[in-house]
């Protein structure tokens, strides 16, 4: 059994670091929530250890960078990027909702040589 209370925040995929010698180039998000029988409002945020030039990659923190609001809906936040997120950062989606629902969510871009 397991009680999610509506507002947290979710961690529902996997962080993911980017490898030694590497440069994430993200460029877009997309995200989406749908509930069912009820109009969920949903926050989904890309969120990276890395921001204006600092790591805090070591103590796990984590700063939001972008982030797109649906309410039984899906959108695509474009034309930010590409953000660079260098060699060794964290970088993954976080959520909140404020009722159950079922969420979706993910960025496009390249890795490059760093």
């Amino acid at each position: 059994y397991l009680s999610i209370t509506a507002g947290s925040i979710q961690f529902n995929t996997t962080m993911q670091r980017v490898p030694a010698g590497k440069r994430l180039m993200i460029n877009a998000l997309y995200a989406g929530a749908i509930s069912g029988s009820a109009a969920a409002r949903c926050m989904i945020k890309l969120e990276t250890s890395f921001i204006n030039g600092d790591s805090f990659a070591d103590e796990g923190i984590l700063h939001p960078v972008a982030a797109i609001g649906v309410q039984d809906s899906s959108s695509t936040l474009g034309g930010f990027g590409p953000f660079p997120i260098p060699a060794g950062e964290w970088v993954g989606l976080t959520s909140s909702c404020d009722k159950a629902a079922d969420i979706t969510g993910g960025f496009f871009g390249y890795m490059e040589n760093a």
